[in-house]
């Protein structure tokens, strides 16, 4: 099994507390389908998959670390 990425959690980016929402753990993680199904259920959550402030606020998040190599790659395929 792949190794999932942005587990649901708080994350500080200074003064602000943000959390990865379903959708973007979805997206990061390649799952089209579910990517998908949420966007049927509410519409609005294109906004936060298409969002620059948002994606900004994530490439902060897996930018320094390795693991998290693929999940621009996965964000993009499912775009």
């Amino acid at each position: 099994m792949a190794p999932t990425y942005f587990p649901l959690r708080w994350e500080s980016t200074g003064d602000q507390w943000w959390y990865a929402s379903p959708i973007d753990w979805a997206a990061a993680n390649g799952h089209y389908d579910l990517v998908r199904e949420l966007l049927r259920m509410d519409s609005n959550h294109l906004f936060k998959l298409t969002s620059l402030c948002r994606i900004r606020r994530l490439e902060v998040v897996w930018d320094d670390e390795e693991q998290f190599n693929d999940v621009a790659k996965f964000r993009s395929e499912v775009a």
